[in-house]
């Protein structure tokens, strides 16, 4: 038996065990440090496990304040167009199970329009609550927006959100407990043809929203029930507006007509915050273009 050839060959065996038992040990160290498995993905391949080693920190440096444009001050006038951007506006409240799309549009309508914000709800009685967290300024002041359906079917719903409540949280939370708890809702809804001219209409609605259901369904005392609007096609645009004054006294108008005057006695004066509101009824999908949103004084 050759001794040196054995010896050489147990060097081999050692050496391979050892390396074995590092390689373990690096693995170990890199699990340790936090290493996340990525995993790379291509169509008709199998998922490859690709272990990244966490790298140490390195100290990051001192960022260079860039002075920004000025903000807008709490109570100042607020209006966007919506022709380049939807900045902002985001859900801030929904039914339980609702699903939505919230995005910017730059295309044109006929009627000259371009840019918009599109906010599309399913399904059936469903909604969700949009807003860019302004507020309006002091009373007496008007929120204004101009909405089209598209496509519009009997049922569907699209509003003004205002004299809404927040806290110092973010909005949303989780329960929903940090703004929008109450506020009042100005909605426009779409009816199919009944009369024999065979022209959809519109139909307006005030409440005052001081709870929700167990689904998160807004709930409260309406304080004009649906009303039809004379004269206006609802597959048109349409301008929907109120202005609140003190003493909870509300002027609502649509396309610049005035339609009512209310007054509530349980307004509370402090809160201000203000955004748009799309619903469906039993018909599926809903999806409501908007033009602009502004609020100002009266």
């Amino acid at each position: 038996m050759n001794t040196t050839h054995s010896f050489r060959r147990l060097l081999i065996v050692a050496g391979g065990v050892v390396t074995a038992v590092m390689l373990v040990g690096l693995w170990l160290q890199w699990s340790v440090a936090g290493a996340t498995p990525a995993f790379q993905s291509e169509e008709g391949d199998d998922y490859l496990p690709v272990v990244a080693r966490a790298e140490e920190a390195t100290p990051t440096p001192t960022p260079t304040i860039t002075p920004s444009a000025p903000t807008r001050e709490p109570g100042e006038a607020y209006r966007i167009d919506f022709i380049d951007t939807i900045d902002g506006w985001r859900e801030r409240r929904w039914r339980d199970g609702a699903s939505w799309g919230i995005r910017h549009r730059a295309d044109c309508e006929k009627e000259g329009r371009c840019g918009f914000l599109e906010v599309e709800v399913a399904p059936s009685d469903s909604y969700v609550l949009v807003a860019p967290m302004v507020a309006s300024v002091p009373e007496p002041y008007r929120v204004e927006s101009m909405g089209l359906f598209k496509g519009g079917q009997d049922g569907q719903q699209w509003g003004l959100v205002f004299a809404a409540d927040r806290d110092t949280r973010p909005c949303p939370v989780t329960d929903f407990s940090s703004c929008f708890t109450t506020f009042y809702d100005l909605r426009l809804r779409y009816r199919d043809a009944i009369t024999p001219d065979g022209i959809p209409y519109l139909e307006y609605r005030l409440k005052r929203v001081e709870s929700f259901d167990a689904v998160n369904g807004p709930q409260g005392p309406s304080l004009k029930d649906w009303t039809r609007v004379d004269g206006v096609d609802a597959r048109d645009w349409a301008k929907l507006r109120v202005e609140v004054r003190p003493t909870g006294r509300f002027r609502i108008f649509v396309n610049d007509v005035e339609m009512i005057e209310v007054q509530d006695l349980s307004f509370v004066d402090d809160q201000a915050q203000v955004g748009l509101i799309v619903a469906n009824g039993d018909k599926g999908g809903v999806r409501v273009k908007f033009d602009y949103f502004e609020t100002r004084e009266k």
